[in-house]
């Protein structure tokens, strides 16, 4: 299965789409393991791939229960 990372990457084109879109360098972009929080909101933005799959250490997935 792929991460939420390379299912935004595979929407936005490839990775050089996915760094220009954000106005930052391929080599930041092929850095991440995750996608940073402070990128988090505009990669679901331009990709369509929701935050609990690009952080799923942060985010719920939609519908899911949380234990608190």
């Amino acid at each position: 299965m792929k991460t939420g990372l390379q299912q935004a990457i595979e929407r936005a084109g490839s990775q050089n789409k996915l760094a220009q879109l954000l106005g930052i360098s391929h080599q930041a972009v092929n850095k991440w393991g995750m996608v940073p929080t402070r990128h988090l909101i505009k990669v679901e933005q331009l990709t369509g791939v929701h935050r609990s799959l690009l952080r799923p250490d942060l985010y719920a997935e939609p519908g899911q229960k949380i234990n608190l």
